[in-house]
Order: C-alpha cells, then sequence, then structure tokens
C-alpha cells in the first residue's frame, strides 16, 4: 500500500538484500524468500538515493536535475520498489502534524 502523501516521505532500504552489481544494474537477493529481483540502471540510481534521508520529492527534484528521468518515472520506481518491499518509507512529523 502506498501512504499518503507518498511525496513527503521518507524511503529507505529495507533489510534482508543482499546487493550483486551487474553490468545492466544491479540484482537482488532477499534472503528470507530467495526471491531475486533484478533492477535497471535507472532504478538503481533512484534506489541508491534512498539512504541519504531524502523524501520521494527531493529525489525525484534531485534525479530530475541531473538525468533524462522523468519525475513521474522516479514517484512510480519508487512506488514499485516500496510494492515489492525493496524499500520502507515513514512519514516525517511535520507532515504527520506531531
Amino acid at each position: 500500500m502506498i501512504p499518503e502523501p507518498f511525496d513527503s516521505c521518507i524511503p529507505e532500504v529495507s533489510d534482508g538484500f543482499l546487493f550483486q552489481e551487474t553490468e545492466d544494474g544491479v540484482m537482488l537477493y532477499e534472503s528470507s524468500t530467495g526471491k531475486v529481483i533484478t533492477l535497471d540502471k535507472s532504478a538503481d540510481l533512484i534506489l541508491s538515493h534512498c539512504a541519504e534521508g531524502l523524501s520521494v520529492s527531493q529525489i525525484a527534484d534531485l534525479l530530475t536535475d541531473d538525468s533524462p528521468i522523468e519525475r513521474d518515472e522516479v514517484i512510480r520506481a519508487l512506488a514499485g520498489l516500496l510494492e515489492h518491499g525493496i524499500i520502507r518509507t515513514s512519514v516525517p512529523p511535520s507532515v504527520r502534524g506531531n
């Protein structure tokens, strides 16, 4: 499930994945299930920014400034990473109203 407001969420890489760089991107191995997921170079680039404490919106802004990736593509990729359990998100207290 995609949390609302997704743009304000802070994504981070979920635990339990082993990463193997490939010629075309990265291969993720989830040790608990044996599931293997392959990400292309664009998705790998997007995932690499999930360790920086940036919001979904900030990652989209950063990547659209530095590459030919479209903002909507970044947001869809992050939503897909979330749906596959590769990332998890938190909502900053300022958005929650705390």
